[in-house]
C-alpha cells in the first residue's frame, strides 16, 4: 500500500495485558475520534497487510484500545511500539469525508487583516489539543490556531483564507 492510498491516524503507544492488546495515539482532530469505534481494519506501517480489529474501545480523549485477530500476545504487541498506524482510504468513507473537510484548507493562501499576506497553508496539525495551519513564511513555518474566531473569510473560489489574528501572534510563532 503506498502512501497516497492511507490515512495517517495515529501510533502504537502502549501493550495491555497478555493477550496482545494495545493502545492506538490518535493525532487526528478531537471531534473525529467518535468515529474509530467502527474501524474494523488498520495498517501498520511497512507492512501491506491489513490488520482485522476484533475490538475496539476509547481509552481516553487520545486514545483507543485494540484487540486484533493478527496480535495475540504481549511479545507481538511490544513489537508494535512506536510504529505508525493507518487505515486506507476507501475503507472507511465517513473517516474519509471528514479527513477531506478538515485538510481542504491546505494550500490555501492565508492573508491577515492588518498584516495581508502571511503566507500559504502547507498542513494542518491535528496532533495537538487545538488544530494548528502550519504556514509556510518565507522559509519559515508558522503554526496559527485554527479555530473559527479569527477566521473572517474563507474564499473556495480563489484559495484564499482571510484571519484577524491577535496582535504580536505572528511574531511569538515565528521565533
Amino acid at each position: 500500500m503506498n502512501q497516497t492510498n492511507k490515512i495517517l491516524i495515529g501510533h502504537v503507544a502502549k501493550c495491555h495485558g497478555l493477550h496482545g492488546l494495545f493502545s492506538i495515539k490518535l493525532n487526528t482532530p478531537i471531534d473525529l475520534f467518535q468515529l474509530f469505534i467502527n474501524t474494523q481494519i488498520i495498517y501498520i506501517e511497512n507492512n501491506i497487510n491489513p490488520m482485522c480489529i476484533q475490538s475496539i474501545q476509547l481509552n481516553s480523549k487520545v486514545f483507543i484500545k485494540v484487540k486484533t485477530k493478527e496480535i495475540t500476545n504481549r511479545e507481538n504487541a511490544k513489537d508494535l511500539l512506536r510504529k505508525n498506524i493507518y487505515i486506507k482510504i476507501g475503507d472507511h468513507p465517513i473517516i474519509d469525508e471528514a479527513f477531506n473537510k478538515k485538510n481542504q484548507l491546505i494550500n490555501y493562501k492565508m492573508f491577515d487583516k492588518t498584516q495581508g499576506l502571511i503566507g500559504e497553508i502547507v498542513e494542518i496539525n491535528h496532533n495537538s489539543p487545538q488544530p494548528l495551519f502550519i504556514v509556510k513564511r518565507d522559509d519559515k513555518s508558522i503554526p496559527i490556531p485554527f479555530v473559527e474566531e479569527i477566521i473572517m473569510e474563507i474564499n473556495e473560489n480563489n484559495n484564499i483564507i482571510n484571519v484577524d489574528l491577535p496582535e504580536g501572534l505572528i511574531e511569538i510563532c515565528s521565533e
